[in-house]
């Protein structure tokens, strides 16, 4: 619905600064592992020590994500 209208009033088209903000004040530790995360904040969220799993419904960011990395030593 909100695509056909161009707007999307959750999306701000760029990380969360409040997280930004938060992690580089080093507010609070940014735990390593798994972690499942919504939206833009993936690619600020990633790193070797946290792998990362994406999560949009959007099918126009969901085919943007799948050509990202087209082989596993793309990503390695």
């Amino acid at each position: 619905m909100f695509s056909r209208c161009g707007t999307i009033p959750w999306d701000r088209g760029y990380v969360n600064l409040a997280l930004v903000e938060l992690a580089e004040e080093r507010a609070f530790s940014l735990p390593q592992g798994r972690a499942l995360v919504p939206g833009y904040d993936v690619f600020y969220l990633a790193n070797r020590k946290r792998h990362v799993c994406g999560l949009d419904v959007s099918p126009t960011v969901i085919e943007e994500a799948k050509g990202v990395y087209d082989l596993v030593y793309d990503y390695t």
